[in-house]
């Protein structure tokens, strides 16, 4: 019941914002854990199904470590747990893939990135955030901010495509992003 109710109210803000409807987009597959490579964002979506549509009030991410000997490693993905109300379950940690998520490394269009090249630097921040990467906060520190630190190196959290994105404003980074995916978009075109 609970849960239906939750529904009722993000189908009233659809009526009330249409600004919010490009959160509902075609329902994509997932991947297998063999489609991803070492490093690769995991995007899963937490939503709920609208007929053909999925409409995404947020995005959980993770990176895939594969077989990568890392320390502490028990799973082929790392990311962050986050927490029930005031406490903290563990934070950063290893988990196993089972399905649901898609790759999305969103950065990798706008800067020249060699995961070969990036390699070492994705192991060392892994080895330094494990079982250590703070408190979660859904604005400054949640489990997008480190898959992009662990890929990246740079903190960041847009939320694009869900609901959510429109509470994250990364100091003006959204809007550069944005504005380089669509230009990236018109030389496609062209």
């Amino acid at each position: 019941m609970e849960k239906l109710g939750r529904v009722l109210v993000l189908l009233s803000l659809l009526q009330l914002v249409p600004s919010v409807a490009p959160f509902c987009h075609n329902i994509q597959p997932a991947q297998n854990a063999e489609d991803f490579q070492f490093g690769d964002m995991i995007a899963f979506d937490h939503g709920f199904n609208l007929g053909q549509r999925k409409c995404v009030v947020y995005i959980h991410w993770a990176v895939y470590v594969d077989n990568e000997p890392l320390n502490g490693r028990n799973g082929n993905i790392f990311h962050m747990s986050g927490q029930i109300g005031q406490i903290p379950i563990s934070g950063c940690q290893f988990g196993t893939y089972q399905g649901g998520g898609r790759t999305r490394n969103y950065r990798d269009q706008f800067v020249q990135y060699d995961i070969r090249e990036q390699h070492n630097n994705i192991v060392r921040r892994i080895n330094q955030l494990n079982r250590n990467c703070g408190y979660w906060n859904p604005f400054t520190n949640n489990c997008e901010h480190i898959a992009t630190s662990v890929r990246y190196g740079e903190r960041l959290s847009l939320q694009e495509g869900a609901l959510a994105a429109m509470f994250f404003r990364n100091n003006g980074k959204r809007s550069i992003l944005l504005a380089q995916n669509s230009a990236n978009q018109l030389r496609a075109a062209a």
